[in-house]
């Protein structure tokens, strides 16, 4: 799941992951539902190759909060799947903080949702939302090894 519109994690994704625009928050959801092995990638505010899909504006933000599919789709996420937050701080006013405190009141598991960040932002995001597992880096440089190190545990929980 990304907010980000160009092609770095498509390039990066297994060949053949399928993408989602909130255009498709349906069809996502129900395919998330159905499919348990293969992750689709969320572009949640749109694709550069599609630029109808795109969110740039404040009304166009606006327009897409109130889009009841896309609401079921974060609310379906963020209750249901693990994430961890990557390169973002957890402070976007327009959307995903709306879904961070519904998925609070939701019942969402709290071990579910993990952020990466700086020691200096924690402490914020801590009080923001306690849901949420805080893992902290002193510098941009050591993140590669706290996410590899990330990988490695997530792989070995998934083995019998």
């Amino acid at each position: 799941m990304t907010t980000n519109y160009d092609f770095v994690l498509q390039y990066a994704a297994p060949p053949g992951t399928p993408v989602f625009t909130w255009r498709e928050a349906r069809q996502a959801r129900e395919y998330l539902a159905a499919v348990s092995a293969h992750r689709p990638l969320l572009k949640l505010h749109g694709c550069a190759s599609r630029p109808d899909t795109v969110v740039l504006t404040g009304l166009e933000y606006e327009r897409l909060r109130q889009n009841e599919e896309y609401l079921s789709l974060l609310r379906f996420v963020f209750d249901s799947q693990a994430i961890l937050f990557l390169g973002f701080g957890l402070s976007d006013p327009l959307d995903l903080d709306l879904a961070m405190r519904q998925a609070r009141y939701a019942g969402a598991a709290e071990g579910e949702k993990f952020a990466l960040l700086h020691r200096d932002c924690a402490a914020q995001v801590r009080e923001k939302f306690p849901q949420v597992q805080v893992i902290t880096y002193p510098d941009h440089s050591s993140v590669p090894a706290i996410i590899a190190q990330l990988v490695r545990a997530a792989r070995q929980r998934q083995q019998p």
